[in-house]
């Protein structure tokens, strides 16, 4: 019986393409009977491997002697165990970006009834962010950031919270270079100061608003939602040694919290409050 095409491209990708017996890379590929079928030889895969033309056509009807027979033997029992780990990592794999990509949609969902506003593509970027390093918690919270943002128009929504992940791929991407080039000038590179910058304009924000227990709430909700925006500004601009983009951040973070309190006191006033 002739090998199938199917088995053909098997048995040539686990030899590596190359002749079994001369190593041969070059010229066209057969494949070839280890113990001939003249002789008995199946087309079982363990008695089967790639040679080049020349040395199919030398070997012809012969008898192979045992140790070539055997490591045959050998190498297929390897491959095909092998074969089935990667087919087991792969059925794990896809079995938990699957699961991924449901947890996703519904922390998505849980914000709006039109899941339509995402990408087409959208469980491809969702994949290539969790591949980068960014995880479950922080997309869960870039969902928030993104979807409670009043600044950021309809169909606009994704695509912030993209950025805010890409922002974190970077970061990520950062602090891998810093530890294998520790004395490169990004080790002068300061941390973006979320906490400190957070209450510097809390108590601030809060007494503004009225001073009680629910403008304390709001002002820290407004505060988090700014945050991406000041630090997407932070990172244009690199530390030197006189001064690091926080000069940049303070002035993007204060200008998008007057906007919140105009908004705010806005509803207030329209709501008879």
């Amino acid at each position: 019986m002739a090998v199938s095409k199917r088995l053909r491209y098997e048995i040539l990708r686990r030899d590596g393409n190359r002749c079994w017996y001369c190593k041969a890379t070059e010229g066209p590929l057969t494949i070839d009977h280890v113990t001939p079928v003249a002789l008995g030889g199946s087309d079982d895969p363990t008695n089967l491997v790639a040679a080049c033309k020349d040395c199919n056509a030398g070997k012809s009807a012969s008898n192979p002697d045992a140790p070539l027979v055997a490591e045959v033997d050998e190498r297929a029992a390897q491959f095909a165990l092998a074969l089935n780990r990667v087919i087991e990592e792969r059925a794990a794999k896809y079995a938990g970006e699957a699961k991924l990509l449901r947890w996703f949609s519904k922390i998505w969902c849980s914000w709006t009834s039109t899941p339509e506003d995402r990408d087409a593509d959208w469980e491809t970027s969702i994949l290539r962010f969790r591949a980068a390093g960014v995880s479950p918690d922080f997309m869960e919270r870039a969902v928030g950031s993104a979807m409670g943002n009043q600044k950021v128009r309809s169909g606009k929504v994704w695509r912030y919270f993209c950025g805010i992940c890409w922002n974190e791929v970077k970061a990520i991407q950062k602090q891998a270079t810093l530890i294998v080039q520790p004395d490169t000038a990004l080790e002068r590179q300061p941390e973006f100061p979320y906490m400190e910058m957070f209450d510097e304009f809390l108590d601030n924000l809060v007494q503004a608003l009225g001073g009680d227990e629910s403008d304390r709430k709001i002002a820290d909700f407004a505060l988090w939602m700014a945050m991406p925006e000041a630090h997407a500004e932070w990172l244009k601009h690199p530390a030197t040694e006189d001064e690091d983009g926080t000069y940049y951040a303070r002035d993007t973070l204060r200008g998008s919290v007057a906007h919140d309190m105009w908004q705010i006191q806005q509803r207030r006033t329209q709501g008879g409050s």
